[in-house]
């Protein structure tokens, strides 16, 4: 028997996204703006937390829970990574999408 889902958008995922792409564009901003070289890996993950949020954001997509959860896990290790520049936002977007997650994982 397949199960239910409602139809239509998860909005705090939509707001994990947002975050991890703001956060993005403000490290390479950031970096650039103190003649740096942006770190590819950590944009890189930071873009595929956004792709995976993305994904679990819609509501009738399988495996919306676990793209959620693994989500979360990359934005809370790359924010403790980057915990005294821009690491702040990244942990509480991390944070949000474990919220999210349970909240898909419940419905």
């Amino acid at each position: 028997m397949a199960t239910r889902t409602r139809p239509g958008v998860d909005w705090l995922a939509l707001v994990v996204a947002l975050l991890c792409l703001g956060s993005a564009v403000g490290y390479v901003v950031l970096a650039m703006g103190q003649g740096d070289v942006p770190v590819l890996w950590f944009v890189g993950g930071l873009l595929v937390a956004a792709a995976l949020t993305l994904h679990g954001s819609v509501r009738s997509r399988r495996f919306r829970a676990p793209a959620l959860l693994a989500s979360g896990v990359l934005l809370c290790a790359l924010g403790a990574l980057a915990l005294f520049s821009i690491g702040l936002p990244i942990v509480a977007a991390g944070l949000i999408a474990f919220t999210a997650a349970a909240r898909a994982r419940v419905a």
